[in-house]
């Protein structure tokens, strides 16, 4: 009997409270914010607003482009982006939340936009996933996977190059 109530008792710690495609979700909310800091990395740091490792476990990993990137390479990489394009912007949609009280999953649409120094845009389109936890009461992104759809260059001219996938010959 001890061990069908221990069973029960762990499952509705750890089973979902809900899922939703609401971005107003406190996970959501958190995995935007951490959005915002890294538009400020090798920027804009000093401005108002939560610095990226703080938004973040400290064993955090990203893996981007098939490359595993710890808190420190990652905020090493997104520093060199930075300093090759004047803006860096990225606008999440298509949420989709589950959660429980210490751990969520939001999967999300995610559009970035990078100007380069000459006004071209660097556009890329990724379906991302990330795992948060529950650390001292706030959301914390522990991992992050994203998948790169497609990626195409807007030039000033009204050309557009089509990074990736590559167009067939």
């Amino acid at each position: 009997m001890f061990k069908r109530h221990a069973i029960l008792i762990l499952l509705l710690l750890v089973a979902p409270v809900g899922a939703n495609a609401d971005s107003s979700s406190a996970p959501a909310r958190a995995v935007e914010t951490m959005f915002s800091a890294l538009s400020r990395i090798g920027n804009d740091e000093d401005a108002d607003g939560e610095r990226f490792a703080d938004l973040v476990t400290p064993d955090f990993t990203v893996f981007e482009v098939g490359t595993v990137y710890d808190l420190e390479a990652f905020e090493a990489l997104l520093a060199s982006a930075a300093s090759s394009f004047d803006s860096l912007s990225w606008s999440l949609s298509e949420f989709s939340v589950t959660e429980s009280a210490t751990l969520a999953h939001v999967a999300y649409r995610n559009d970035g936009r990078f100007v380069d120094p000459g006004g071209n845009v660097l556009v890329s389109y990724w379906l991302e996933s990330a795992l948060l936890v529950m650390v001292d009461g706030a959301w914390r992104v522990k991992f992050l996977q994203s998948d790169l759809v497609r990626r195409e260059l807007r030039r000033t001219d009204g050309s557009v190059d089509y990074v990736y996938p590559v167009a067939s010959e």
